[in-house]
């Protein structure tokens, strides 16, 4: 078991399907914590990963999350707080522009810890 389990910067990356399920197996694992990146877009979607996209916001806050993850954040910082080139979304923005438009997807991101609560 682990204290903390840091899942900063991948699940934009994924499915919903594999994002769900990844966080499924962290809470399964026994963790306590869950450090994430988390965006604040309305939905979840696919459609920019099935419209060949790479990267696509993803909230934690929202379906299909919240049965996994079912409280508010314990806490959130800013991710300018913390500076990092590949965390930057100006540097993704040939691939995720810092604003989906066309999805009415917001790309802002925090870093956010989630308490886990395990189903046994």
């Amino acid at each position: 078991d682990y204290d903390l389990v840091i899942c900063v910067g991948v699940l934009p990356y994924l499915t919903i399907a594999q994002a769900w399920q990844l966080i499924k197996d962290i809470s399964l694992s026994g963790s306590k914590f869950l450090l994430a990146t988390t965006h604040f877009n309305p939905i979840n979607s696919d459609s920019f990963l099935a419209a060949g996209g790479h990267y696509r916001p993803v909230n934690l806050l929202r379906s299909p999350f919240t049965e996994i993850l079912p409280g508010l954040p314990l806490l959130q910082w800013e991710m300018d707080l913390f500076p990092h080139p590949f965390l930057d979304d100006a540097k993704m923005s040939f691939q995720a522009p810092g604003y989906f438009a066309w999805l009415k997807q917001d790309d802002s991101q925090v870093l956010a810890l989630f308490e886990l609560e395990h189903p046994y």
